[in-house]
C-alpha cells in the first residue's frame, strides 16, 4: 500500500490500496486515511485490489463521511469490484470509476 497527499492548497488526499482488503487489514487501511484532512476530497486507487469483504465496504462508508463536504472517489475498479459497488448501492454515496473508464 502506498500513500501520498497533494499540497494543502489542493485539498486532495490520494491513496493506493493493493492486495486483499479484508477484515484482517481494516485497521491498516483505516490508518492509511487517518492523515487525510476532514472535509477534503479523498481518492483511492483500487486497481490492484484483489479481494474485499463487508468490513471494507463499511470502512468506505466511514471514509465517505470523513470526506464531507469533500467527496470520496474510487478509481481503477475492476469489473468484479465495480459490480460489488453497484449491487450494494454504494455507488450512490461515492464515485466509482472502472479500469476501462476513459
Amino acid at each position: 500500500m502506498t500513500h501520498s497527499a497533494a499540497g494543502p492548497a489542493a485539498c486532495l488526499n490520494s491513496l493506493a490500496w493493493t492486495g486483499n482488503c479484508e477484515y484482517d487489514r481494516i485497521e491498516e487501511l483505516r490508518a492509511s486515511i487517518a492523515a487525510s484532512s476532514v472535509g477534503s476530497d479523498i481518492t483511492i486507487d483500487i486497481s490492484d485490489v484483489k479481494k474485499v469483504d463487508a468490513s471494507l465496504l463499511g470502512l468506505l462508508i466511514e471514509i465517505e463521511h470523513k470526506a464531507r463536504p469533500g467527496r470520496l472517489r474510487l478509481v481503477g475498479a475492476n469489473a468484479r469490484l465495480h459490480a460489488i459497488f453497484m449491487i450494494t448501492g454504494l455507488h450512490k454515496y461515492f464515485s466509482v470509476e472502472s479500469l476501462n473508464a476513459a
